[in-house]
């Protein structure tokens, strides 16, 4: 473990107020591109899903971008990093906050705690962890109205994204303009019960064309290119943007 792990999981615990101001430094430098695609594809007034908010970094700058008849719908399982994403968001009453995870259904699920990160729990078992907890899944085809207007979806939940994406199926049929930005994690997707091309092909399916984020540019994906991330191992991490409409 690096040591700005170290030192980042031991102010998280012991000095968040150090922690927090230097996590969105951090956050702000390394996503520059993400925060940049999301200002360029997010309008005012529009409604936005920001599965996995971990502490609130993006919910707030999603906040922003949509403006005080926007909606940002933020979903959190985890209790410690949802308590950072009460306060985070206290003043903001285009914020709506679930303390819950998101998946292919309502129901209960366990999730492993990370020992070292606070934005590392997962919904499989790891060689390592801290503890093992029950928590509320909910789908957001569930969750939101049937005729619930979404713009654009944020999810980073450590592999779980195949999942938590069949659960939203009529909320994509519905809003045929939606847009998605996710992590796309090979060893994750797979330690999760699914892979990178069953979540490209279940994307492309519905529509969508996926574009890789690679070096502040968009490289738009094929079936061959995804093949080639499959026997990828933990360490790399990559992210997409998938969209109906031109880019």
């Amino acid at each position: 473990m690096s040591f700005s792990i170290k030192l980042g999981n031991f102010l998280y615990k012991n000095a968040f107020g150090l922690y927090k101001p230097m996590y969105q430094l951090f956050k702000n430098k390394q996503d520059a591109f993400e925060i940049e695609l999301l200002k360029k594809h997010i309008q005012k007034n529009d409604v936005v899903l920001d599965i996995g908010a971990n502490i609130g970094f993006y919910a707030t700058i999603l906040s922003n971008i949509v403006g005080e008849n926007g909606l940002v719908h933020c979903f959190e399982p985890d209790t410690k990093n949802f308590e950072h994403l009460k306060s985070t968001t206290a003043n903001f009453k285009n914020i709506k906050i679930n303390n819950k995870a998101v998946g292919p259904r309502t129901e209960k699920l366990k999730i492993y705690t990370s020992k070292n990160l606070n934005v590392d729990h997962r919904t499989y078992k790891p060689e390592e962890y801290d503890k093992e907890i029950e928590i509320d899944a909910v789908s957001i085809d569930d969750h939101l109205s049937a005729n619930s207007k979404v713009d654009l979806i944020k999810m980073d939940i450590q592999g779980f994204e195949m999942q938590a994406i069949q659960g939203m199926q009529n909320i994509l049929e519905k809003n045929k303009e939606i847009k998605l930005i996710s992590e796309f994690w090979p060893y994750g997707l797979k330690k999760a019960g699914s892979s990178v091309t069953d979540y490209f092909n279940f994307l492309v399916n519905k529509g969508f064309t996926c574009y890789l984020l690679e070096k502040n540019s968009l490289l738009k994906l094929t079936a061959e290119k995804v093949k080639s991330l499959e026997p990828l191992g933990e360490e790399h991490y990559f992210n997409i943007f998938a969209t109906r409409t031109n880019v």
